[in-house]
């Protein structure tokens, strides 16, 4: 009998009653060993509950990652943080305002626009393209006609325009005196000065083959500005003739870029003769097609105006298709073709049509 209640007390002193962590299923924090009474250890001492806890559990404070500093972006001109707080600029003044938008920045220019507006002049051997594209250059043209009264041609005309180092020097002078001092100058690139200063002042002497030989010199001020996507170029001329003595023109053309090939072109033109108090205007739309890199097609609307006795008239108005192409491999030599049909006021306004002829040469040392 009192091996039977031994072993049911030993049996029961071996059942131990579960921990709260057994009972939640995680594994307990062991213990360490306890010696016997009166004997001693080199076992290290237990560590604390706190410090345990610390080293066991890993919290989500200690899990996230320290937060990155806000870095300034470095650039032209340094970028604050998000949540920095600016003091509001005062506003410029409303002539300020008006002033950029008129010339507008450069970096808000359309490529597409400038781009094409340029290929079109440089094929069409304007007076920008002689101006801005080539250093010195030699132009010349001679155009034919024929009508329902006939067939004709004009003279054989020449324009040369030089770059001279002494007159290239004194230009310079009166172009920096003409846009006024500034005082960042040192600051900014030869580039962002030009940008900022967009005057180009050209001069040139014209010769025609005629009987006798006519000649005269010019001199002529430009200027290329922005408004919107529409680029718009001006120039002021002033020249002598030994027929037509003094005269003036005057001139703006607006560009717009319809898409990578076509482009929109609106002309106001003003010729003064000034010594005969001659006057003649032109205005009108045109829309241009570059086929390729060597040719296109243009289509001309224009209104032509006329002041006699301090009066006012139409003189003309006048459609045309205009058809130019470089003849390759001679990057020099152009031949134009002009179908025109037009509705003069000495012919009380009676549609006649025209086919213009024109061949032309283009020498120059393109600008670097």
């Amino acid at each position: 009998m009192l091996l039977f209640v031994g072993s049911v007390s030993f049996a029961q002193s071996t059942q131990s009653t579960p921990s709260p962590e057994e009972m939640l299923g995680e594994k307990p924090i062991p213990k360490p060993p306890t010696a016997p009474a009166g004997t001693t250890t080199n076992l290290p001492p237990a560590p604390s509950s706190e410090k345990t806890m610390t080293n066991t559990l890993i919290t989500p404070a200690a899990e996230a990652k320290p937060k990155k500093k806000k870095k300034r972006l470095k650039g032209p001109v340094d970028t604050e943080p998000e949540d920095f707080e600016k003091e509001p600029e005062p506003a410029k003044p409303l002539i300020e305002r008006a002033a950029d938008y008129l010339q507008g920045p450069q970096e808000g220019m359309s490529d597409r626009v400038i781009v094409l507006a340029n290929e079109v002049d440089r094929l069409f051997g304007t007076t920008r393209a002689l101006d801005e594209y080539y250093e010195s250059s030699l132009r010349i043209y001679q155009t034919s006609y024929v009508n329902s009264k006939g067939s004709g041609s004009y003279d054989i005309s020449t324009n040369l325009n030089l770059s001279l180092p002494n007159w290239k020097d004194t230009e310079k002078k009166f172009q920096n005196w003409w846009n006024g001092p500034q005082d960042d100058e040192g600051k900014v690139t030869q580039k962002e000065f030009k940008e900022a200063n967009p005057w180009e002042f050209n001069q040139g002497v014209n010769l025609r083959f005629s009987r006798p030989v006519a000649y005269g010199a010019l001199a002529r001020v430009s200027k290329n500005f922005l408004t919107g996507d529409v680029v718009n170029h001006f120039y002021q001329q002033v020249g002598w003739d030994s027929d037509r003595l003094w005269e003036s023109v005057t001139s703006l053309t607006n560009d717009y870029a319809l898409d990578r090939k076509l482009l929109f072109r609106f002309l106001d033109e003003a010729d003064w003769g000034i010594s005969d108090e001659k006057f003649n205007s032109y205005h009108g739309p045109s829309l241009i097609y570059t086929i390729n890199r060597v040719s296109l097609t243009s289509f001309d609307l224009r209104l032509i105006t006329i002041i006699e006795d301090n009066n006012l008239y139409t003189d003309n108005y006048t459609a045309g298709i205009t058809y130019r192409t470089a003849v390759l491999p001679l990057n020099w030599l152009f031949v134009q073709i002009t179908p025109e049909l037009s509705w003069p006021r000495r012919e009380h306004f009676t549609a006649t049509w025209t086919m213009y002829f024109e061949i032309e040469i283009v020498f120059g040392s393109v600008k670097q």
